[in-house]
């Protein structure tokens, strides 16, 4: 982004100021907020125009909301706060390609920028297509164990699993839902190596925020309580010192 911001100013070009944000989820409001908020001080560091912001920065969604995982409400509350902080949302607007100069959209319309970040989603790695196993919806789909159908010493959690909770339907693919199935698998492969019996997975729904800026975010907590503002902001940085916190304990003698 820097380098780019660095030759708009000898080329006077608006691409090289230009972000294009794919993805108005979980990953991509947080990016947004982010350059939104870093925007004064680039725009001071790169004396870009002070029209638009400086940085011109474009979240374009597939859906025509964002925060899809979220309820409407908080969607809405999400982009509203952005959009007052310069950010420009293009809904209903998939990429069809992305190219050196810029992002063709679904509808045809090209956006010049030589910034452009995805954050529309997760696949898993092609190597594990090369390797046989079976993919489903980009990830790989696991029984209620967390085994790979056909595979019966093989495990999948994370980002590369696809899995259907009974209660909750498919988890989200964030943190949250791997730091559930990695100790689960564990237990299961263990049990499968000394005769014993592997347990169901269930997950977890403890809600989740995202963070739009300083002092300020939008959450779900456990599926029912919804927060705004700075109580949200400060219960997510509670969130990330607590999972800080197990790293360390985890990590031992090798974080300080």
């Amino acid at each position: 982004l820097e380098h780019n911001l660095a030759r708009y100013a000898y080329t006077r070009d608006d691409a090289f100021r230009t972000v294009v944000i794919g993805g108005a989820g979980f990953t991509g409001m947080e990016l947004a907020g982010e350059l939104a908020s870093r925007a004064p001080d680039l725009r001071e560091a790169f004396d870009l125009p002070h029209a638009e912001g400086g940085l011109r920065i474009f979240v374009a969604e597939a859906t025509d909301r964002a925060l899809p995982p979220f309820p409407e409400e908080l969607g809405h509350y999400a982009a509203r706060r952005l959009a007052e902080s310069g950010v420009r949302f293009l809904f209903g607007s998939p990429f069809r390609e992305v190219r050196e100069e810029g992002v063709l959209l679904g509808d045809g319309a090209f956006l010049p920028a030589r910034t452009v970040a995805w954050c529309g989603g997760v696949r898993a790695p092609e190597v594990l297509r090369r390797a046989g196993f079976p993919i489903q919806n980009g990830r790989i789909p696991v029984g209620k164990d967390l085994r790979v159908p056909g595979f019966e010493d093989v495990f999948a959690v994370g980002d590369v699993a696809f899995f259907i909770d009974e209660d909750l339907g498919p988890p989200p693919p964030t943190a949250q839902t791997a730091i559930q199935m990695g100790p689960q698998a564990a237990e299961n492969a263990a049990a499968l190596l000394t005769g014993g019996s592997v347990r169901p997975f269930r997950a977890k729904n403890r809600g989740a925020v995202a963070t739009l800026g300083p002092q300020d975010a939008v959450g779900c907590l456990y599926g029912r309580y919804r927060i705004y503002g700075r109580l949200a902001f400060w219960t997510k940085r509670a969130i990330e010192m607590r999972y800080l916190a197990i790293l360390r304990r985890e990590a031992g003698w090798y974080t300080p």
